[in-house]
This record gives structure tokens, C-alpha cells and sequence, in this order.
């Protein structure tokens, strides 16, 4: 509930990544930390997937990825199976200038 302030420049995020929506639950699979960072051997630990729910946390400040396993894996495997199916072009090299550290 914090809109933007007049003057100022909203956030945008340049970071090539896709998003599945399931009823309240909406999971954001961001491709460079997936590639990078360990895939799903590391997910309690890359923040390469974000997983909200948007009946209890509309402005998606509460990550419950650790939280929810279950429903995290769920959604998870869908958009892969989403993504295989539809041929989406994903980024296939690593970007040279991306350091997760600068974050």
C-alpha cells in the first residue's frame, strides 16, 4: 500500500525471469539466479524463486519459499513444465556483468 511518491522513479527489475499464478499463490522463477546459483539443489539458498501469497500479502512482501515447500514445489514444477512445453526462449548465457554481490 506505498504508491509511488510524485518525483520520484518507480523500481523497475531488468532481471529475465517468469512468473506463474495459481489462484492466491503467485511464484517468480528469476532465470539468472536458477543458472548461476545451483538450480533447485539450492532454492532454500539462491533466491532464485520468490513465492507469495496474494490473498494474505498483495504488495508480495513476505517470500514464503522456505515457508512452503510443498506449494513452492508445486507451482515450481508447473511453470518448468509450462516453459518446456511452449518452447519459451530463456537466456542461455550468463550475463558477464551480473554480480549477485552488488545487490
Amino acid at each position: 500500500n506505498n504508491p509511488v511518491q510524485r518525483g520520484r522513479d518507480p523500481i523497475f527489475r531488468t532481471r529475465p525471469v517468469s512468473v506463474i499464478r495459481k489462484g492466491d499463490w503467485k511464484l517468480l522463477l528469476y532465470h539468472e539466479e536458477w543458472q548461476l546459483d545451483g538450480g533447485r539443489e539450492k532454492l532454500a539458498t539462491n533466491r532464485a524463486v520468490e513465492l507469495y501469497n496474494l490473498a494474505d500479502d498483495q504488495g508480495e512482501r513476505h517470500d514464503l519459499t522456505n515457508e512452503n515447500p510443498a506449494k513452492r514445489d508445486e507451482l515450481l514444477k508447473d511453470l518448468l513444465a509450462w516453459l518446456e512445453k511452449t518452447g519459451a526462449t530463456l537466456p542461455s548465457q550468463p550475463n558477464p556483468a551480473y554480480a549477485p554481490e552488488a545487490n
